[in-house]
């Protein structure tokens, strides 16, 4: 099955969710994404997708009696963003500002939403997780080299101790934060690629599982991504201590690897048989 996609305005993706029969989940996606607003503009602003999605021939509405039709494909992939249990929450922040694409695990297929410029979404509809896990790495700009042998922990980094140093300014010398890693029991060597790499990331990243539970989002697990200049540091949430990160070293076939981990009770679950 051929990659679907749609570019639409959030605005209309909203209003297709809602003519697709999911309407509390439309209003909490366009609250999340606009935040509070006047009734009478949320109308307006919805009004106006409605025309816009009838201009492009996605919606179809029988002025008699209301009913409305959207096209198929658009159909089936907001259809499943509403029904899906399981996401993965992909995020990328630079000094530009932050970068989000969401996969929603759902029947037929993976749908990918990227949001731009706050306001415009990119929809796909992927065939498989091998196709979630291909556009994953691309959204970090991860290049397929290097093996996935290898996946040595170089030590246990505490979530309390990464904020500390990530929020410490730029004020922060090297030195110190080589002594704060040492101090966590990290190799001198290791430390000191480290420190460099979290005081001159090129972006900070993360993936992160998130299931619906009772109409509630909980995260369940996950992956932080730092990239440097000449390095990617993989960082993995503890199962067994949730307030710790298993710390590796990077590179696209590492974290498909641990991507495929993350996604394999899944794979189950959708019937998907090909490794992601």
């Amino acid at each position: 099955m051929a990659d679907r996609e749609f570019v639409l305005s959030v605005e209309e993706v909203a209003f297709a969710m809602s003519a697709a029969g999911s309407e509390d989940v439309a209003g909490g996606f366009l609250l999340a994404l606009l935040g509070e607003r006047e009734q009478a503009e949320v109308d307006g602003r919805l009004y106006a997708a409605a025309h816009s999605l009838m201009a492009r021939g996605l919606l179809q509405v029988n002025m008699q009696t209301g009913e409305k039709h959207l096209e198929p494909s658009l159909a089936e992939i907001v259809g499943g963003m509403a029904r899906n249990n399981l996401s993965l929450r992909c995020s990328r922040t630079t000094q530009a500002g932050e970068d989000v694409s969401t996969f929603f695990i759902a029947s037929p297929g993976i749908i990918q939403h990227t949001l731009r410029d706050e306001v415009v979404s990119r929809l796909i509809l992927l065939p498989d997780l091998a196709a979630l896990s291909e556009r994953c790495a691309i959204f970090f700009d991860l290049q397929a080299n290097g093996d996935s042998e290898s996946m040595e922990s170089e030590g246990i980094l505490s979530a309390a101790l990464l904020d500390e140093i990530t929020g410490a300014g730029d004020d922060v010398r090297l030195e110190t934060v080589m002594a704060m890693l040492e101090a966590a029991g990290f190799p001198a060597v290791t430390a000191g690629l480290l420190a460099t790499d979290l005081l001159t990331a090129k972006y900070r990243g993360s993936v992160l599982r998130i299931a619906q539970t009772d109409g509630r989002a909980n995260v369940e697990q996950g992956i932080l991504l730092l990239k440097g200049a000449e390095r990617l540091w993989l960082m993995v949430l503890l199962a067994d201590d949730p307030g710790s990160l298993s710390v590796m070293r990077g590179n696209a076939p590492r974290f498909v690897s641990l991507l495929a981990t993350l996604l394999r009770q899944d794979e189950k679950q959708t019937g998907e048989t090909q490794d992601a």
